[in-house]
């Protein structure tokens, strides 16, 4: 997917890996985690699109950049493949929001082959909710909290869920944060929506009886 592509505001966006498609309002960057000094080019260039090149905002377009730098880093050590970046869901916020995307096993407290799907995800992940998905069940943690920027105090949401993969060998997982967004739980049911329009690139089987592994 190339820049252009990646910033369209277009509502079904295929991972920049492949695999899957989500359903994303307005605008959004989409990128591989891959190669950290492409990261780097395509984070520093989208910096300067969203902000402009004035020299009042070369402080704010450092720091930005910084942080967007450190949190691909981060991903991309957590074993994290894809980054998408909301551009436009805020006003005057550069990127409100932003969702992380990867593989991940299976804890081993949910292995065992006589485990359905639903119940290797309680077991595996006990202090999640295990919500019903269009493409089946999905472990959900939702966290609140406060982030202090200057001498303001900014609501902020950390949501994790895991998703099965069609043939239960593993889990995609997705990691959302929203650093400056008012009315958490409100974007909470948004993002929701945004992982439940999670389409696999191939043809699918109903998981609910599925064995873990």
């Amino acid at each position: 997917m190339s820049e252009k592509e990646s910033a369209a505001d277009v509502r079904s966006v295929p991972a920049p890996g492949g695999g899957y498609t989500l359903i994303l309002p307005g605008a959004w960057f989409a990128f591989a985690l891959g190669d950290e000094e492409d990261v780097k080019r395509r984070v520093t260039a989208l910096v300067r699109k969203q902000m402009g090149r004035a020299d009042r905002l070369a402080r704010q377009r450092r720091e930005v950049t910084e942080q967007v730098h450190e949190t691909a880093r981060r991903a991309r050590e957590a074993g994290c493949a894809s980054m998408y970046l909301a551009l436009e869901i805020l006003p005057d916020v550069p990127f409100p929001a932003a969702i992380l995307g990867g593989d991940v096993a299976w804890p081993p407290t949910a292995t065992d082959r006589a485990l359905g799907i639903e119940e290797a995800l309680r077991t595996g992940f006990p202090d999640a909710e295990v919500v019903a998905h269009r493409m089946g069940p999905a472990a959900r943690t939702i966290e609140f909290g406060t982030q202090e920027i200057g001498s303001q105090s900014t609501p902020t949401m950390r949501a994790q869920f895991r998703i099965p993969y069609p043939d239960a060998s593993r889990l995609l997982e997705f990691t959302i944060s929203t650093p400056m967004m008012a009315d958490p739980e409100l974007w909470a049911a948004l993002f929701d929506q945004i992982v439940d329009s999670l389409t696999w690139a191939e043809p699918i089987a109903v998981l609910d009886d599925a064995p873990a592994v």
